[in-house]
């Protein structure tokens, strides 16, 4: 089995050269009948991954590259900087505050992104058996309820293209500390906002929009700024966070 899997692996990786590829060895192992892992798995360590979901997984979290977790693991931020500390991967998944966890929780603990997935919802490339765990072809059998009269999508999409939005400005706010004192200021605020909530997940929506408003307008004063040619700012800061 381990043969055809490298076997398969080789094969995607050559047709998909810019998909970076794990095989996922265990699927909430703590929810199964039985553990998940094997010796013979460690000769695909480098290439295999593992979501899980509850306290107990975390002994098997050395067993795979890519780590997949979700707030049922009970991990917290000293946690979740040491992994991000280590040669592996770390993703968030399936989460109810959609836009906390793709946009401030993922940029907070410095995790590698979020994946969100379930239900009929077809992933990534079509026609590609590896992309990921859901079909890309689904029926749809008839129901009592009917469909819209006009299309539509859900929200859940809307909030996690809006926490995508959220992160690319906090990683600019991340950069632009490095070298301006405001913005390293920013984001102690936020980080002293966000412990005291007890979690990124924690933090309210309208916070979050608030913080963005800071930020952009942060980034409008630099710009003005440096269009006529002030400088103000220290080339460069240090922060003791």
């Amino acid at each position: 089995a381990i043969a055809q899997i490298q076997e398969v692996d080789a094969l995607v990786r050559t047709e998909f050269p810019n998909i970076e590829l794990f095989w996922s060895i265990a699927d909430e192992p703590s929810n199964a009948a039985s553990p998940p892992f094997t010796a013979t798995t460690d000769s695909l360590l480098d290439i295999t991954a593992g979501h899980f979901n509850a306290p107990e997984d975390t002994q098997w979290f050395n067993s795979v590259s890519a780590k997949l977790v979700n707030p049922s693991v009970g991990l917290n931020d000293n946690d979740f900087h040491l992994l991000a500390k280590e040669d592996s991967k770390v993703y968030l998944y399936n989460i109810e505050q959609h836009r906390q966890a793709a946009g401030l929780a993922t940029w907070y603990w410095q995790t590698d992104g979020y994946f969100q997935w379930h239900a009929r919802m077809p992933s990534a490339y079509p026609f590609s058996p590896v992309d990921a765990r859901e079909d890309d072809v689904f029926f749809i059998y008839p129901a009592a309820e009917l469909c819209s009269t006009k299309p539509d999508i859900d929200w859940t999409l809307l909030a996690i293209s809006q926490g995508i939005y959220d992160q690319r400005w906090l990683q600019w706010l991340t950069i632009t500390a490095t070298y301006d004192l405001r913005a390293a200021q920013l984001i102690t605020s936020i980080k002293k906002a966000i412990k005291q909530q007890g979690s990124p997940l924690n933090i309210e929506t309208s916070t979050l929009t608030q913080w963005l408003i800071e930020i952009k307008q942060l980034a409008n004063h630099i710009h003005t700024e440096a269009s006529h040619g002030s400088n103000s700012q220290p080339s460069s800061i240090k922060t003791n966070e």
